[in-house]
């Protein structure tokens, strides 16, 4: 079957596959826009890494995603505090989000009542109070709606190009020029042995 593969392989137009992945890959970019889930870019600038191989008879479209992809895709249920995988550091990574964000946290209440030496609470603290809340929250809800679903945008994306029917269709085509490479190749050799 290797060989087979290596066939396909070199008959399969490589432009159209990449020409497939690249309009998923902006779709994605696109769906991640529209929900709002995109602050850092990251998703979206490493959904443009993408490539095509074969694993045995199976052509694969494997995108290098960072892992925050996931929680994207399918959320995040509230943990209580205990992740199965540790977060090293909750509170700056969310005051990161809310600099992306160019969210603006008020002061607290407590503090506005009573200011730390007559004055109204930094900017800072007041930024870190809102991560920790945020933070707290998370571990006690988790994030994207009450069941934690999550967003499905790279599932949407993927129905969208419909990529399953034309990843197909350029297939089928790469079996039909084989096919007729193969009768071309028999009707010589038929053609020279009447002769010869």
């Amino acid at each position: 079957m290797a060989e087979r593969q290596k066939i396909i392989g070199q008959l399969v137009d490589e432009t159209a596959l990449d020409e497939l992945a690249h309009e998923l890959a902006k779709r994605y970019q696109d769906n991640l826009e529209a929900a709002r889930v995109n602050a850092s870019y990251d998703l979206s600038r490493a959904a443009m890494n993408y490539i095509f191989r074969w694993k045995g008879d199976t052509l694969m479209l494997t995108f290098r995603l960072p892992e925050e992809w996931y929680y994207v895709e399918h959320g995040r249920k509230g943990t209580s505090g205990v992740t199965g995988k540790p977060w090293p550091d909750p509170v700056g990574d969310i005051m990161r989000w809310i600099d992306l964000k160019r969210l603006v946290p008020m002061p607290s209440y407590k503090s506005a009542r009573r200011p730390k030496n007559g004055r109204i609470q930094p900017q800072d603290e007041a930024k870190r109070d809102m991560a920790r809340a945020i933070v707290r929250k998370i571990h006690r809800v988790g994030f994207y709606g009450t069941t934690s679903q999550g967003k499905h945008l790279l599932e949407k994306s993927v129905v969208e190009t419909q990529l399953a029917e034309r990843l197909k269709g350029i297939l089928v085509d790469a079996y039909g020029k084989e096919i007729r490479v193969e009768l071309a190749d028999v009707v010589s050799t038929l053609k020279k042995a009447k002769n010869g």
